[in-house]
């Protein structure tokens, strides 16, 4: 009896390999564990939406890999821009959207949204004249979506200059000049 049992098992054995023999063959050799080739990353491109601190906000295609120096030099970094602490490096391609923060001479700030709650709610920042966050709201509720950086600029007006940078237009709301 116990060499019928062992019998068994090694014929349990043996067809268990046969059938892990006959998946690995399917599955093209190659096991989910395996080490795989990625594709070259020179053809992989990333649209990235790039707003706040900078002279041209909008979306930007560069190839995965692309420095994001290069990436900001084309959007125009202001004096007042904060660079990410991880700008020295490369662009990743699950990056969809760079919001770049401003300093005001004492800390840095993050930018708000043009059409945002802070906007709409005309709510106090401290940096920025009231008036132009109500000059914002008065256009917004007047006529629309803010919906990109030009337009932001011609409603600043005469605060234009001043708090132009300290405002950004969302991914969601952008339209391009």
């Amino acid at each position: 009896m116990a060499g019928l049992f062992l019998f068994m098992r090694r014929c349990a054995a043996v067809a268990f390999l046969l059938l892990c023999c006959c998946l690995f063959a399917s599955c093209g050799g190659t096991l989910p564990y395996a080490v795989q080739t990625l594709p070259d990353k020179s053809d992989v491109y990333v649209n990235v939406y790039v707003c706040g601190a900078v002279e041209r906000e909008g979306y930007y295609t560069v190839e995965a890999g692309t420095g994001y120096v290069e990436l900001l030099a084309s959007v125009g970094i202001l004096p007042q821009s904060v660079l990410p602490l991880y700008y020295t490096g490369a662009v990743d391609p699950s990056v969809t959207e760079l919001c770049i923060d401003y300093y005001d001479g004492q800390a840095a700030r993050s930018c708000i949204d043009a059409n945002g709650y802070i906007v709409r709610n005309r709510i106090h920042v401290d940096g920025i004249a009231d008036e132009a966050i109500a000059m914002l709201a008065d256009y917004i509720e007047r006529s629309g979506t803010i919906r990109n950086k030009a337009m932001l600029r011609d409603i600043l007006g005469e605060y234009d200059e001043l708090f132009h940078y300290k405002f950004f237009v969302s991914r969601q709301d952008y339209a391009a000049d």
